[in-house]
């Protein structure tokens, strides 16, 4: 299949007042400058089929934030047939190549789960990034750290991705088979990089490994093992993980002093007490006035207060449904506020509305008190699609 060389003019079309690679960058992966930087590397200097799709990809989610739908579609379709060439290309792949089809396929996937008139495509396309993970990826060697990273992105996804999908009711086949599917592993249980903060997704690894965890243990009220000791113990080991969970900002770093230290640690402490309240409130079934929730709550917002902003999507929905009273909710009204003046935030206005209707609903209730997995099921079951977290 002959494609049209992407030219670097291509990326000049919105130019305002940073590097064009930049802004496209920034229109989709929110400033998070590590994984720009592994994006251009891998989308410098090389026409094969794999760079083109992945250029194609940026591009066609760059016009999508940024409001022109037609170029969005045009540049998704040039994705797309750039991507079915790789596909169809012998094996084995060039490493490199096989990591710029993954990030393409998450790209077109994160596309496809903000589109308002989405086709379940978005099913393929993370089921490709995975699968093409999981061949591709051997760790070390000269891309080692970046293939390390997009590994990173990919696993977040499908963590967040398990956290919608077991709200959302209208399931469909390759959307079941898809949440069944084994994690990726790709760091070593005992490795001190597991406790290291990531920027990628504003926690460790390990944190991320146990909220997986945590998600494939919510059972269904009505599950038969709900009520089991087994689930009992499970939950109880989980609540210990996360309890004792410890997150670094580098190997090595012994410190103990309060999260609040820095930004990235009061994000990660964010992540670990929303895992927390997630657990007790929806996985346990236990009440808001229960001590230990209190506890956690209280912890939270001490923490949310002490923060000018919480810009990970998930900590901030689950700590916000959790708000107590009027001071705790004007708290986290204020800081979805200044989110969403800093720019087009296509992960945060869901959130933001989906906070708002949980508050209704709680209000709604008159002295009566919603189940937590009631809440979160009518909440993410509002949507046409599972809302992207990640």
């Amino acid at each position: 299949m002959l494609l049209p060389r992407l030219l670097p003019t291509d990326f000049l079309r919105f130019k305002v007042g940073r590097d064009d690679m930049e802004v496209f960058m920034a229109a989709f992966s929110d400033g998070i400058n590590e994984l720009n930087g592994v994006l251009i590397r891998l989308t410098a200097n090389c026409s094969s089929l794999a760079t083109l799709a992945l250029r194609y990809a940026l591009i066609s989610l760059s016009f999508q934030r940024l409001g022109v739908p037609l170029r969005a579609a045009q540049n998704q379709l040039h994705a797309i047939r750039a991507l079915q060439a790789v596909i169809e290309q012998p094996l084995p792949w060039d490493e490199a190549d096989a990591f710029r089809a993954v990030a393409a396929s998450v790209v077109l996937y994160i596309f496809e789960m903000q589109n308002a008139e989405s086709s379940m495509n978005w099913v393929v396309y993370f089921d490709g990034a995975r699968r093409i993970a999981e061949k591709a990826y051997k760790g070390g060697g000269d891309n080692g750290c970046d293939a390390q990273l997009l590994m990173d992105w990919v696993f977040s996804h499908c963590t967040m991705y398990q956290f919608s999908f077991f709200y959302w009711v209208r399931r469909e086949y390759p959307q079941a088979w898809l949440a069944r599917q084994r994690r990726l592993v790709h760091t070593s249980v005992s490795s001190p990089l597991r406790q290291v903060i990531l920027p990628l997704y504003g926690c460790s690894l390990e944190l991320l490994d146990t909220l997986h965890d945590v998600l494939l243990n919510c059972l269904d009220r009505t599950d038969s093992e709900y009520m089991s000791q087994r689930h009992k113990d499970i939950l109880d080991q989980l609540t210990d993980r996360l309890q004792n969970l410890i997150q670094r900002e580098r190997v090595g770093d012994d410190r103990t002093d309060s999260p609040q230290s820095s930004h990235a640690r009061q994000v990660a402490e964010a992540f670990r007490l929303a895992a927390l309240l997630f657990l007790e409130r929806v996985a346990r079934n236990s009440r808001r006035d229960a001590p230990r929730v209190a506890r956690l709550r209280s912890e939270a917002f001490a923490l949310l207060g002490n923060m000018r902003i919480c810009d990970r999507p998930w900590p901030l929905f689950v700590l916000s449904i959790e708000a107590e009273d009027g001071d705790q909710r004007r708290l986290t009204l204020a800081m979805m506020e200044r989110i969403m003046k800093r720019g087009p935030q296509a992960k945060f206005a869901p959130v933001c509305n989906m906070v708002r209707e949980a508050w209704a609903l709680q209000d709604l209730a008159v002295g009566d008190e919603i189940d937590a997995l009631d809440l979160y099921r009518a909440l993410i079951q509002s949507s046409r699609l599972p809302p992207l977290f990640g």
